[in-house]
């Protein structure tokens, strides 16, 4: 690639970006990456989809153009909203579709701990616990430090996730205090847990 466009690769699915405040030199340099990826894809007969291939604008400008570069001669879906390893990006980066898409997953495993919590099976509060930690509080945590750059009020939303799974593990009533459920079940609130995920991460970066 060229040196002013960066790529990131995972398993068969490659992504590239770039940044600019040029519209118009932003848009010349994607297309020679694009040309490049041709050139290279006609040496090794390997050959990308291009009706599967899309393309992102993200800006908060208010109406500002978009590019439109193309692949072996067809011009590149402009998508609204791309998912890309299990996140969802959108034009903005407010991540409101995917903590949307986050609480939808959330609330269908919110029920299986609630159907094993009312059986017959002997589930007891550790145990339950435990299957909130990994079928729940792993999706919350999975790339929470892109997603945690959200609004506030959006990160919220996701915090009575925890709340009623916290209850339904130990039994507790709906007045019960929520200090006193995250400190009996030894789990910090999803606010604190994110910023340390984050800080980690970057600390990460600065060792590596």
């Amino acid at each position: 690639f060229p040196r002013f466009i960066k790529s990131i690769l995972y398993l068969d699915d490659l992504a590239i970006y770039k940044a600019s405040h040029h519209l118009e030199s932003l848009e010349r340099q994607v297309q020679i990456a694009m040309n490049r990826l041709e050139c290279w894809s006609d040496r090794t007969r390997f050959r990308f989809s291009a009706t599967k291939t899309g393309i992102m604008h993200i800006c908060r400008m208010r109406g500002c153009a978009r590019i439109t570069p193309n692949l072996y001669e067809q011009n590149i879906t402009l998508a609204q909203t791309y998912k890309y390893v299990g996140v969802t990006f959108d034009e903005r980066l407010t991540w409101r579709p995917h903590i949307r898409k986050l609480r939808t997953a959330c609330f269908k495993a919110l029920n299986l701990l609630k159907n094993l919590a009312h059986s017959s099976y002997d589930s007891d509060k550790m145990l339950l616990l435990r299957l909130y930690m990994t079928s729940i509080k792993l999706k919350i945590d999975f790339d929470g430090e892109a997603y945690g750059s959200a609004c506030s009020s959006l990160l919220e939303t996701v915090q009575p996730i925890q709340n009623a799974a916290l209850r339904i593990a130990t039994g507790a009533f709906r007045s019960s205090s929520l200090i006193s459920l995250r400190a009996e079940a030894g789990i910090k609130i999803l606010d604190q847990h994110r910023s340390i995920k984050i800080l980690d991460y970057y600390l990460r970066l600065l060792i590596n």
